[in-house]
Parts: C-alpha cells; structure tokens; sequence
C-alpha cells in the first residue's frame, strides 16, 4: 500500500498494524470473532481455556491474535506464546482433535462450516465460550490513491440494500 502496488485491501483491520500507515478503513462490514477448540474429554470444561500460557497453541499464519498483544509474527508467537503457525483451520482442528497439539485458534464462521461439513467431529471438540478477539473486517484504501474511501462505503451500502453482500455471506457460510 506504501509503495502504491495495492489500492485496496479487503477484510482488513487497522488494528492490524494499519494504524498510522498512509491508508483509510471503510466502515465495518462483516464481524466474526476467533475461538479456541481443544479435545473433549473427560473433565473438560470451561475452565480449560481459563490459562493459555502453559498450552500449545495453532494459528494460521499471517493473523494477529489478541492473546499475544495482536501481533503476527511467527517467530514471536512461538518463543513467547508457545503457539506454532500453518496454513490451514482444518489441520489445526483435526491436529487437536488427534491430541497433537492443545488447542487450536480459528475464526467462529470455519468452525461453524466445519460442524456442518463434519458433524462427526463435534463431540470429539471443546469450543471456547471465550473469544480472543471480534473481528470487524473494513476495507482499507490507500489514502491519495485513485479509489476513495467514500466510494468503497457507497458501494458497501447499495451492495447490501440490494441483496448481493448478505447473500454471498450466505453462499460463503459466513453469518454476519
């Protein structure tokens, strides 16, 4: 966005590391939020979520998590926070359901595509009440560049008065 390769980037936060950068966020236009997922079990509650620093923990690489002060950075996450980074929220689930690793961090709207998709696993799974963080996605434009922040709010409105945002949502599994 600095060097002016990028105009626009979708479902973005300037929570992010965006703050004080040459760029400007839209209004919110999706909210989701990041839970935890370890194996059931006998005994398991609650309460398991309770303490994150003596768990091993799986991200997705390139998130910021809250439980680590928002920051993204591989090296970081592991030394600190003992939680290792992959590509994929399937593997990180599956890998915790198989007891590879404690817990798993993912978005609520996988989670929930992912019961769907494999009800079978649901048992096997504790799902945090807690949340590390709410997700309010924005479309960050770079300021002075050739689309503007009122345009990209315009056509955020028209696109959910006439239909199309809600229903690619519903088309996605993603629940606004």
């Amino acid at each position: 966005m600095e060097r002016g390769r990028f105009d626009m980037i979708a479902f973005e936060s300037l929570a992010w590391g965006w703050k004080g950068r040459p760029v400007e966020a839209s209004r919110v236009f999706l909210r989701d939020a990041e839970v935890f997922v370890a194996k059931a079990g006998p005994g398991m509650d609650q309460g398991y979520f309770d303490r994150l620093d003596d768990k091993t923990i799986l991200g997705r690489l390139g998130y910021h998590y809250a439980f680590a002060g928002m920051t993204a950075d591989p090296e970081v996450l592991e030394k600190r926070f003992n939680t290792r980074l992959t590509v994929t929220h399937e593997g990180n689930v599956r890998s915790v359901a198989a007891g590879r690793a404690a817990l798993a961090i993912v978005t609520r709207s996988f989670l929930a595509q992912f019961l769907k998709a494999n009800p079978d696993m649901a048992p096997h799974l504790l799902v945090s009440d807690r949340t590390d963080q709410i997700y309010e996605h924005t479309i960050l434009v770079r300021r002075d560049g050739p689309v503007g922040i009122g345009w990209v709010n315009g056509t955020l409105d028209r696109l959910e008065r006439s239909g199309v945002l809600p229903a690619l949502w519903v088309r996605q599994g993603i629940a606004p």
